[in-house]
């Protein structure tokens, strides 16, 4: 019983921490994206 409660406590964590991830691959594109729309305007 405590193992599947370990094993779904850490897919819960692996899955906030891929999302994290996502978000800031995301700001990233954003930010790169806005840096070469203001350089070049």
């Amino acid at each position: 019983m405590g193992i599947i409660l370990v094993n779904c406590i850490c897919l819960i964590y692996i899955n906030i921490f891929n999302a994290m991830l996502d978000v800031n691959r995301f700001l990233g594109v954003f930010y790169e994206a806005q840096y070469h729309l203001f350089k070049y305007s």
